[in-house]
């Protein structure tokens, strides 16, 4: 493992291709106290979403859903939603994207629902050096706090 795969419920180095389809991403907690969280962690390789739900997926700090580092990825029909409560403010003020990270990726987002993000940076995408295709998405109460 490398620093970037750490502390992820689905680490990917180097494949040549990742498919998620059809499934549902819900609750999930990475809880390690140095932990940067990662849901799903990308780096060199290649990875799609379809018709996938990511909901109310938790991270003590950064990142918790996707973290997509030097990678191809294709990201279609799936949904993207966080329940607000009283401690929604708290927790996201240490996340960076709300949903999605990208590092010098290549990134095509068509027809996906992003509901209530919040981070500190990038309430649904923080991206650097990326090119990205967004086509077709919905982006409802999503909110960034910098």
């Amino acid at each position: 493992m490398t620093a970037e795969t750490e502390d992820s419920l689905f680490s990917l180095l180097e494949s040549k291709l990742a498919s998620f389809t059809n499934s549902r991403f819900e609750t999930n907690i990475v809880s390690e106290a140095n932990s940067q969280g990662k849901l799903i962690t990308s780096v060199f390789s290649e990875i799609v979403l379809d018709n996938c739900t990511l909901k109310d997926n938790k991270a003590k700090a950064k990142f918790k859903n996707l973290y997509i580092i030097s990678s191809t990825a294709t990201i279609r029909d799936s949904t993207f939603i966080e329940t607000v409560n009283a401690n929604t403010a708290q927790e996201t003020r240490t996340m960076t994207g709300g949903y999605i990270y990208s590092f010098d990726n290549t990134m095509t987002l068509t027809d996906n629902t992003f509901t209530n993000g919040r981070a500190n940076q990038g309430g649904v995408l923080y991206a650097i050096l990326s090119k990205l295709t967004i086509t077709s998405n919905t982006f409802e109460n999503n909110e960034s706090t910098n």
